[in-house]
């Protein structure tokens, strides 16, 4: 009756199944505040193993980005505070909201409840919103795109960004440490698909995926240094197959 709330692993070889990930034991499966959708109610769209502890990172682009250890137990949750409540398909299982972390400024002290609950923001932070593609820093830090769908509930903030986070899983604490993309506003917004990545020169690689130019759709891959200093950029322009002009994955 779900979908888009698992992960197999295979072995490669004999196709066998070695281990399931069942998101509906873990996970507010009646969680409704970004997207109402009774079946893909998670759209799992990316996992990151993290080889020091085992453990997986994986985005679902109608909650959030969770953290769950090689046995199917959570971590920890990135994401806005609003709307957590009880793990479980019936709904009668641990509290999720114990898992959240919290946002924290570079001096290590929490923003206010607003911001917490996603429903602000400020310039030095704000959380992902129908996000895509982390990744696991070498540093240890997340790089994740963050596409801005419906962000603060509201949807009427179009911008997307790779953001860089620091997590302490002690103090169940997470920090925003960078990010590019708030700043072009909505001629950088994709509200789905897209990506991030660091290349050979530790530059940041980030691809908005599909954006609704003047020109038409098109997608946007920008390099950019720590700085912020933009190396290069190409913008893909292509035919949209909906004659109804929707922007959406068939393209």
């Amino acid at each position: 009756s779900t979908v888009e709330d698992h992960i197999i692993e295979l072995d490669r070889n004999s196709g066998d199944i070695i281990k399931e990930w069942d998101f509906r034991q873990i996970l507010d499966v009646d969680r409704f505040d970004l997207v109402e959708d009774e079946v893909d109610w998670f759209h799992m769209n990316a996992i990151a193993f993290d080889e020091s502890d085992q453990s997986l990172i994986v985005s679902g682009r109608n909650q959030g980005v969770v953290k769950v250890s090689y046995n199917n137990e959570l971590i920890w949750i990135l994401a806005p505070h609003q709307g957590w409540g009880k793990a479980g398909l019936d709904g009668t299982a641990y509290e999720t909201s114990d898992y959240l972390l919290t946002a924290v400024n570079s001096s290590g002290n929490p923003y206010p409840q607003n911001i917490q609950d996603g429903r602000d923001e400020t310039l030095d932070f704000n959380w992902v919103w129908g996000q895509h593609a982390p990744m696991i820093l070498e540093n240890g830090n997340i790089l994740i795109y963050d596409n801005g769908f419906n962000r603060r509930f509201t949807g009427e903030t179009l911008y997307s960004r790779g953001v860089e986070y620091a997590i302490d899983e002690d103090a169940m604490t997470v920090q925003e440490i960078w990010q590019y993309g708030r700043e072009r506003g909505a001629d950088f917004y994709s509200p789905i698909i897209s990506d991030v990545d660091v290349n050979s020169r530790g530059n940041r690689v980030i691809t908005s995926g599909i954006v609704n130019t003047a020109e038409g759709p098109q997608s946007i891959i920008t390099e950019v240094d720590e700085g912020k200093n933009v190396i290069y950029e190409i913008k893909l322009s292509f035919k949209n197959q909906f004659s109804d002009g929707t922007i959406t994955w068939g393209n």
